[in-house]
């Protein structure tokens, strides 16, 4: 029985599979299984797939097209591993990754989910652009309120958590949100501050499909948040909710908001720390600095600065947080 199980969907990912699957079985350890899910692809992904020799690769086909959710789902099932580490189809995972990430589980054993920072790079990006996440439990919980906490296709999965807590992957389109929010029910999480992956802006990357589509990826967004904010008997109608969803996902047409949606925001965010604070002070604390990074991020960008009090005093934080911490940290 291996110790870890590499899981990877794919459909028609005949572009650049060769590349990321070539990333894993190049890794510097060397104990896993590689699962891929061919996700009914109608292009040579099948033919290049079938190409491999190496025994610690195993394909299944789905009967059809059946989507990521159910593909990571089949993948997890099939997984004998102690851990599960995800890969996406069009990255590339640096030779070292694997061993770095089980080295860290083995030794913080009270740790069920692992990620890291990324470089990203095509899309028109000239070179490749670090993204930074955070590093402690503390700070991942409180990015969980308004971001993805993790770089999906660098996440390090303790297994015996996904099945005794019966997890697995929601049919959302943001389906590592929503796992997200229900593992770290039940585990601590932690993100190593290093780079570990490079990942592919491709027009299918989840990253792609939310420029575009965006409303759908809100519409779920929504639901996962106001999941999450139900843990701290905290409510918002649907049009708080909304802007919400939208404000700490995208800067969307909502940027710059409106002077009343600016108030709407304002009014949110505070009920939202009294809330949180009322169950956990830190976590409050925490949830507030990330809200202020990500409000300064989010007008600066506009160049413009918030007339909402409320947004504003968020603003002001974020700007010296950011001065502070130029040299080693980044806003996403």
């Amino acid at each position: 029985m291996c110790v870890l199980s590499v899981v990877m969907p794919v459909y028609n990912g005949e572009k650049y599979l060769a590349e990321a699957i070539d990333s894993i079985l190049g890794q510097s350890f060397m104990d896993f299984e590689f699962i891929v899910v061919n996700d009914g692809s109608t292009d040579a992904t099948a033919s290049l797939l079938a190409d491999y020799t190496d025994p610690r690769l195993k394909v299944v086909h789905n009967d059809g097209n059946k989507g990521v959710s159910y593909s990571l789902n089949r993948g997890l099932d099939l997984a004998k591993g102690k851990y599960i580490a995800r890969m996406d189809a069009d990255d590339i995972a640096l030779p070292h990754r694997l061993q770095v990430q089980y080295d860290f589980m083995e030794s913080h054993p009270d740790v069920g989910i692992c990620g890291s920072d990324i470089e990203v790079f095509g899309g028109g990006i000239a070179g490749r652009k670090r993204e930074y996440f955070p590093v402690s439990d503390l700070e991942i919980r409180a990015r969980v309120f308004t971001q993805l906490p993790f770089a999906h296709p660098t996440v390090m999965i303790c297994k015996d958590i996904l099945d005794r807590f019966h997890l697995r992957y929601p049919s959302f389109k943001v389906e590592d949100y929503a796992l997200w929010v229900e593992l770290l029910k039940h585990t601590k999480g932690w993100n190593i501050p290093q780079v570990l992956l490079y990942y592919r802006i491709c027009k299918l990357s989840a990253t792609a499909q939310f420029n575009v589509i965006p409303e759908v990826f809100y519409k779920d967004i929504l639901t996962i948040q106001s999941t999450q904010f139900a843990e701290y008997a905290f409510f918002v109608d649907a049009e708080a909710g909304f802007i919400y969803a939208c404000f700490t996902n995208s800067p969307s047409p909502l940027c710059p908001l409106r002077a009343d949606e600016q108030v709407i925001l304002g009014e949110t965010i505070v009920a939202l720390l009294k809330a949180v604070s009322e169950h956990d002070k830190s976590l409050s604390l925490a949830l507030r600095t990330a809200l202020s990074k990500l409000c300064f991020y989010r007008f600066f960008k506009l160049h413009k600065i918030p007339s909402n009090r409320v947004l504003r005093k968020l603003y002001i934080k974020g700007f010296w947080n950011y001065y502070k911490q130029s040299l080693t940290h980044k806003y996403s």
